[in-house]
């Protein structure tokens, strides 16, 4: 490990004092330690240490941000934060000094020592990446005085001498907009003749365009600034090749053409074969495509397959007019067409345009079509329009009536969750109203018993009243969260026996469970009926107490466990015996449910309920289970 020299600015002496033992054991070399931001400014230029460990909140009429901040731009030190404060704000104005690192307190010793290590390697990359940099900039600086050349020109001169000039099979020249030749590579050299630097050879003294003029051809380039096309060699017109002239920078950035002559002489004979051949492809694919018409636009080109009559009942002529073609587009989709072709046809782009619209037929009827158009450039760089338009008018109307059945069928579902929901909501408000009709009774009650009796009747309401609240809630009217559900049902019942909870706790421990409303009603009110007895006879002359409400899934079945650390039960104790209302219902729902009770009573009680999650009729579930009884 490298003897790094660190500064430490930190106002804490007793961290300022850790990290000093804690560096010198990792071989770092402390140079001193800062307070404040003045101090710590004045050390970095006395000490020139290698790394600056930096608090961000410190002494001083700045904080370590704007010190950090400083000290790289003046003294180029790299700098790592080490704070407490890991907020937000705090961090994105740390990001913007573009800190090595940024560690948070407490940090262990490996972790600073990598935060050390990869600033300082990065730091020296970063200096290695700025040296080569200023040798880069000298050199396109030279390059600029020799050739009287712009530096954004010189560079890309450079950068394509290092990458193009070498690996492409064309000749290829860097030009002035005038025509002078500014670089060349070795194909170059092989086809025209070398480089004479001591004058100024012109490129288009060296070739001669096939098809149009020299004048056009600037015309051309002052215009679009590119041209494609066919040129014969001043010194041998025998041969033409292809020429593709290029800004060297699509930005704007500089002036320069690059210029790529491909040699690949044509044989005329054999061109126009293969145009025949195309022709004749072309011919037997649209006459049988009767939905298809294939069309050219534009540059003189203008086409139209001979299907257009089947498909549209216009003639080619009819269908080839401008004029007459806009007015075929229906009225409501005209504006929305024009706009859209018109943006994408003035624009040099390789995207397919694509647009359904309504098309008038000769009958005076409409039909939907997919019209799809690409733009193609002949050899004068001139633009035209290649499309297809597609008859679509079946598959449209079949994802009409497929929209309009969805439609229908979605307004069936919503009809069908809004009735649902009325449905629940009614529910709820009835069984409001028989809580309220049971309080209203109690207050007329004097006798204990009957009162507990009415308040129990009340947690019975509620039990199901929750059952509903949840279901309201829920995206899904037939699976409910039994986890949740009885937690809240438990908490509930907690709250309505008012319980002192300073000296008897409610826990529970409870797995997430989705089950059938079917199920999780006949599980709440026994979950109801159990907590209940606990809360009311578990804990007779005893100062405190628990109950833990249990819920887990073991293989296909839920178990749910009520357990108390209260007095137990009486030793005589029968479920299937037991008189009281809560116990038979208990009994009564787990038998709805296929359930299987088993209990203990000794050094407290508990009870645990095993409910098969398949649920089947008793009958069949007594003859798979041989009948298993209660213990």
């Amino acid at each position: 490990m490298s003897k790094a020299k660190v500064l430490i600015v930190e106002d804490e002496r007793i961290i300022v004092r850790d990290l000093q033992n804690s560096l010198n054991e990792l071989g770092y070399d402390v140079v001193g330690w800062a307070q404040d931001s003045v101090d710590a400014i004045s050390k970095v230029k006395e000490l020139n240490p290698d790394i600056v460990l930096m608090d961000i909140f410190i002494d001083g009429l700045i904080d370590g941000i704007e010190t950090a901040k400083i000290i790289k731009t003046s003294y180029e030190v790299p700098v790592v934060f080490l704070t407490a404060f890991s907020d937000n704000a705090t961090i994105d104005r740390a990001k913007k000094v573009l800190p090595y690192a940024y560690l948070l307190k407490p940090f262990s010793n490996s972790e600073l020592c990598a935060a050390i290590e990869l600033s300082i390697y990065k730091f020296e990359q970063e200096r290695e990446v700025n040296y080569m940099n200023r040798q880069l900039t000298e050199m396109i600086e030279l390059h600029v005085q020799n050739k009287n050349l712009t530096i954004e020109d010189a560079l890309f001169i450079l950068s394509g001498k290092a990458s193009l000039f070498n690996t492409t099979p064309d000749a290829l020249y860097i030009i002035s907009p005038e025509g002078e030749i500014i670089e060349q590579n070795q194909m170059a050299n092989d086809l025209t003749g070398a480089l004479d630097i001591t004058t100024e050879e012109n490129f288009y003294h060296k070739i001669t365009p096939v098809d149009l003029s020299y004048g056009d051809l600037m015309t051309i380039l002052r215009g679009k600034g590119s041209w494609s096309g066919r040129v014969a060699l001043t010194k041998d017109k025998e041969k033409t090749f292809d020429l593709s002239l290029r800004k060297l920078c699509p930005s704007g950035g500089c002036t320069l053409l690059l210029a790529f002559i491909h040699e690949n002489p044509r044989n005329a004979d054999s061109q126009n074969q293969q145009l025949e051949d195309v022709n004749q492809r072309m011919n037997i694919l649209v006459k049988n495509l009767s939905d298809v018409v294939v069309y050219e636009s534009g540059a003189g080109r203008d086409y139209a397959s001979p299907n257009v009559e089947s498909m549209l009942g216009f003639t080619i002529k009819e269908f080839k007019n401008h004029e007459f073609f806009w007015t075929l587009i229906h009225p409501d989709d005209f504006e929305r067409i024009n706009e859209s072709s018109y943006r994408w046809y003035y624009q040099d782009t390789t995207d397919t345009w694509v647009e359904s619209y309504r098309m008038k037929k000769a009958d005076g009827s409409y039909i939907w079509v997919r019209d799809q158009m690409f733009q193609v450039k002949n050899n004068f760089g001139v633009k035209y329009k290649i499309g297809l338009l597609i008859n679509i008018n079946d598959l449209v109307e079949k994802e009409q009536m497929l929209l309009e059945n969805r439609q229908l069928l979605q307004k069936t579902i919503n009809d069908k969750d809004q009735l649902i929901q009325e449905i629940h909501h009614r529910v709820r408000n009835n069984l409001q109203i028989i809580t309220s009709l049971l309080n209203l009774q109690s207050t007329y009650v004097e006798d204990v018993i009957t009162h507990r009796i009415i308040q129990d009747s009340q947690n019975r309401v509620r039990a199901l009243s929750l059952i509903h609240e949840d279901l309201y809630q829920s995206d899904d009217m037939a699976l409910l969260n039994l986890s949740d559900y009885l937690k809240r049902l438990g908490n509930q019942l907690y709250r309505s026996m008012r319980v002192d909870i300073t000296r008897y706790k409610l826990d529970f421990d409870a797995e997430q469970l989705m089950v059938p409303v079917d199920i999780a009603t006949p599980v709440g009110l026994m979950v109801n009926e159990l907590l209940s007895n606990a809360f009311k006879h578990a804990f007779v002359s005893r100062e405190t107490g628990t109950v833990l409400l249990k819920i887990k899934q073991w293989d296909e079945h839920i178990v749910i466990t009520v357990s108390d650390d209260g007095i137990g039960l009486p030793g005589n104790f029968s479920i299937d015996k037991a008189d009281s209302l809560g116990m038979m219902l208990v009994l009564s729902l787990s038998e709805q449910v296929n359930g299987k009770i088993t209990y203990y009573g000794n050094g407290g009680t508990s009870f645990e309920v095993s409910i098969p999650l398949q649920q089947t009729t008793k009958t069949e579930y007594d003859r798979r289970t041989g009948d298993k009884q209660y213990s």
